[in-house]
């Protein structure tokens, strides 16, 4: 099969479009959150130290890591792939959500409860990891040579035509995740800034608008072909 020809198999886009929906929200939170912990709190940040935005950032990456080795594996058995991208798309506006309402907290002077809820958030929230698939690259794994397959890409594995296919499948989802990339990270810190400098929402347009594209993930997960829902038969655990 020609690429464009695998593209236009059946389920393919659909799938291709969940993961970019998915690379979408992840690039843009990853950019714009060391802007936002740093931003004044006036401003509509958190006004962290650079210390602090190192701390948040590392307990972030830790629960990723966390999430993705006990969490996932069981729950894909138990709700399958398709179960699991619904579960990641109904949490991630409630996590887009805690952010702005965090600095809400700040500006009230409710710092206690702030550094309560906040670190539960970071924890809980980086949970919506299981959803994206961080492919073998130099930018994500460097030389740790860790492949994390995750929800999408075993979307992407299970709704290939057929195992021949698979690599130049592969190809596409990392072709289409870094060209989201390249300008995702831009596109999403612009926002940021013009929300930010002209007050809009007091700072959190960029927020709002995170808010909405995650609900939007849910709807489109919703068209996942049956193909790539990831689900188990009897018959193919015992086989295993």
């Amino acid at each position: 099969m020609s690429t464009w020809e695998l593209i236009r198999a059946p389920g393919v886009g659909t799938v291709l479009v969940i993961n970019s929906h998915v690379a979408v929200l992840a690039f843009a939170y990853t950019a714009v959150m060391p802007v936002f912990l740093f931003e004044p709190i006036h401003l509509g940040g958190t006004s962290f130290s650079p210390f602090w935005i190192s701390v948040f950032m590392g307990v972030g990456g830790l629960s990723q890591a966390l999430w993705l080795l006990f969490v996932f594996p069981p729950l894909q058995r138990r709700i399958n792939t398709g179960g699991v991208l619904k579960v990641c798309a109904i949490a991630w506006p409630f996590f887009f959500t805690a952010w702005p309402l965090g600095n809400w907290l700040l500006r009230r002077h409710f710092n206690a409860v702030f550094w309560t809820v906040a670190p539960v958030v970071t924890v809980v929230g980086s949970g919506v990891a299981m959803a994206f698939g961080m492919f073998f690259n130099h930018v994500f794994v460097n030389r740790c040579m860790l492949i994390v397959l995750v929800a999408c890409q075993l979307a992407v594995n299970d709704i290939a035509p057929s195992h021949e296919t698979l690599g130049t499948l592969n190809a596409v989802v990392i072709a289409s995740s870094s060209g989201i990339r390249s300008i995702v990270p831009a596109l999403s810190t612009s926002l940021y800034a013009t929300g930010v400098r002209n007050q809009i929402l007091g700072g959190q347009m960029f927020w709002l608008i995170m808010v909405i594209a995650a609900a939007l993930l849910y709807l489109v997960v919703r068209y996942l072909p049956e193909k790539a829902k990831g689900k188990v038969t009897r018959r193919e655990e015992s086989s295993t």
